[in-house]
């Protein structure tokens, strides 16, 4: 299974069992828009790129950023629509990148790495977006998101489990390049924050606990749980 799984299997298992078991899968229409997931492809290839050919020097994913808006083969609507939201967006990770490099010591460890783990009996694989390193050597793992990222309410109802899978995964040391604690859940949204610019990050293992690492502990084991209550 694949972390991105779960969620359809929680909330609606017979869709699962369409798509996984019986294999069926839905055809686009030859005149449809673009979706969600085809700009998140897009963020992600451009990201990506930026981490594996650039060492993520901020002026290279603005450059990629600005490539975007004279791109005449792309989608008009896309084009039109969201190719300059996509693009303040990539500057805002591009100049939140360097602040935190520069304020908070930390390092980009992997981007777009894949790792596989078992949960009862079940391999799991996944692909992590991002995953940072603090100055103390714990580890923040990262989701892009092009749109809203999901709510508490989600979270606490155990229907958003990919961060937290993928926390796990870097835990075991099954995603190359990574191990140590999971101090950090975040999401990055390239969707507009409160003060209607493009970009906000939005931490997931927020809880009472004023202790950081008690409180990604108890996000991770609950992920853990929740996946496993899917699997059973």
């Amino acid at each position: 299974l694949s972390i991105t799984d779960f969620d359809g299997l929680k909330s609606d298992p017979f869709s699962f069992y369409a798509k996984r078991i019986l294999r069926f899968r839905a055809m686009d229409r030859v005149d449809a828009e673009p979706t969600h997931a085809w700009r998140g492809t897009l963020v992600h290839d451009i990201l990506q790129h930026w981490f594996q050919q650039d060492d993520c020097a901020p002026e290279k994913l603005i450059a990629r950023a600005e490539a975007l808006l004279t791109d005449g083969t792309l989608d008009p609507l896309l084009r039109t629509l969201w190719q300059p939201r996509i693009a303040d967006g990539l500057r805002w990770i591009a100049n939140e990148t360097q602040r935190m490099r520069d304020e908070e010591g930390r390092r980009l460890l992997i981007a777009e790495e894949e790792g596989t783990m078992e949960l009862l009996g079940v391999p799991i694989k996944g692909r992590a977006d991002r995953i940072d390193a603090l100055a103390d050597g714990s580890l923040v793992i990262i989701d892009y998101k092009t749109g809203m990222p999901p709510k508490p309410k989600q979270l606490n109802a155990g229907f958003a489990l990919q961060l937290g899978l993928v926390g796990l995964m870097a835990e075991r040391g099954v995603i190359k390049g990574v191990k140590g604690n999971a101090l950090r859940f975040e999401y990055w949204s390239l969707a507009k924050n409160k003060d209607r610019d493009f970009g906000y990050v939005s931490v997931a293992n927020s809880t009472k606990s004023s202790d950081k690492k008690h409180a990604a502990e108890d996000f991770v084991a609950f992920i853990k749980g929740q996946a496993e209550q899917a699997l059973e």
